[in-house]
Formats: structure tokens, C-alpha cells, sequence
């Protein structure tokens, strides 16, 4: 995903290169940080990021699948002595962890051949077409690792594709969350750029989140003054 100092969306563009002077790049690096965010705000009605979520939007046709219920575990867990529905549901968050790992795996091992610049122009490509190309920048490479988890069962409400930022060197970036139990997602990044492995938000210095959106939603990410906890994501708002 490049983030250019020009682009046909003139107004959106124009901002960016004011706040960023800078590209949307894959290369970065982790650490420990402990910054809570309020993920789920509601956009500004000038946001320079809305323009190219919307049009994204329009053109995504994907079924996005029922949601999950995030807070049955928590309450069968209360349960002693631990019960068969117990071993079931910890037997299936390790199956899903495990599987969102070898997604993160696979997707960066992919992006060693497939990454593909935006160059000037920065246009967000669809599942189809990024197929259809044999290959994208980093919103394109996101798609696959979100679109696989939902083939598998992730739920509407646990993933979201994410603009993030990280002010030390202007960089812009996408990946996927996945909000498995609370307010502190688990980072799916397709090249590698903000972390290798799959971890929680939570332990990535130097970068912030901006956006979140999905097929049909978006979000403004803000600082929260709450510390994180577990807690499931909202209701869908529309």
C-alpha cells in the first residue's frame, strides 16, 4: 500500500502528503509499548481516509459471515470442575490461534514473491483483482490473510482490515486485526513490516492504529485513557 505526494483523489492525497510527506511502506520494526486505544469511533466528516474506505467498500461484494459470540467462553470458563463444553472451547481458541499463525506465515512467505508497489497512484485493490494480478502492495496482500480467516470461521465483528502509522519515520501501513477477546486484537501483518509474528497489539512500539474498517464498516481509532481489557468489539452499528 503506497501513500504518494500525488493521486486522482486530489483532497485525500493532499492531506496525507501534509501529515506525512510519505508512503504507506512495509518496513518496520516491534517492541513493548502499553497503549490503550478506543478502537471503534466514529469517523470525522472530513476524514482523509474515509474517501478510499467508501470506495473499497463499494466495490467488495464478500459475505462477510455470522458473528461470533466472544463472551461464551468467559462464562462456561466460570464452570468447576471443568466440563466437556470447557475442552471444547479451549480446544478451539488454540486450533484458531494456531491457524491464524500459519495464515501470518503464510502470507509473508508470499510477499517475498508478490509485493507489488502502488508506484505514484495509490488504488486499493479487491480479493479478485489482486488474484487476478498475481499480487499487491501491502492493502492488497492484507485481503488474502483477512479473507482465509473468514473462509474458516472468523467471525463479522473479529476482523478488520487497519491503517496504521508510525510517526517515527512518516510510514503508513496496512494489516489485519483480529479482536479474538477484547479490546487488544491480535496483528496479522502480510509483509512482515510491523512484526513478524502474530502478537498482540499491544506490543508494538513506534506504531499507532488509525483506522478500521470492513466490508460494510468503519471505524476511527483514538487514544483511550482506560488501560485494555478484555471486552468484546460492538454490536454492528450498521
Amino acid at each position: 500500500m503506497t501513500r504518494a505526494a500525488s493521486s486522482p483523489s486530489a483532497p485525500l492525497v493532499a492531506l496525507l502528503a501534509f501529515l506525512a510527506g510519505s508512503i504507506l511502506s512495509c518496513a518496520a520494526e516491534s517492541g513493548r509499548p502499553r497503549m490503550a486505544w478506543s478502537w471503534f469511533g466514529t469517523p470525522a466528516l472530513d476524514d482523509a481516509w474515509s474517501e478510499a474506505v467508501e470506495l473499497w467498500q463499494e466495490r467488495s461484494g464478500a459475505d462477510v459471515g455470522a458473528a461470533r459470540d466472544a463472551a461464551r467462553g468467559a462464562t462456561l470458563r466460570a464452570a468447576k470442575p471443568p466440563t466437556l463444553a470447557i475442552a471444547y472451547l479451549d480446544f478451539e481458541r488454540e486450533r484458531r490461534r494456531a491457524f491464524a499463525r500459519e495464515v501470518t506465515e503464510w502470507i509473508q512467505t508470499q510477499s517475498d514473491s508478490h509485493f507489488i508497489s502502488d508506484g505514484a497512484v495509490d488504488r486499493w485493490g479487491t480479493l479478485e483483482e489482486v488474484l487476478e494480478t498475481n499480487g499487491d502492495d501491502c492493502d492488497g496482500l492484507a485481503l488474502l490473510s483477512y479473507h482465509l480467516l473468514r473462509e474458516f470461521g472468523f467471525g463479522e465483528g473479529e476482523l478488520y482490515q487497519a491503517i496504521v502509522y508510525k510517526a517515527e519515520d512518516a510510514q503508513y501501513h496496512m494489516v489485519t486485526l483480529w479482536f479474538e477477546d477484547g479490546d487488544d486484537p491480535w496483528v496479522i501483518d502480510p509483509t512482515a513490516a510491523m512484526t513478524e509474528e502474530m502478537v498482540r497489539m499491544s506490543s508494538i512500539e513506534g506504531w499507532r492504529p488509525l483506522k478500521l474498517f470492513s466490508e460494510d464498516e468503519e471505524y476511527t481509532v483514538r487514544r483511550s485513557r482506560r488501560p485494555a481489557v478484555a471486552a468484546p468489539p460492538p454490536a454492528r452499528s450498521r
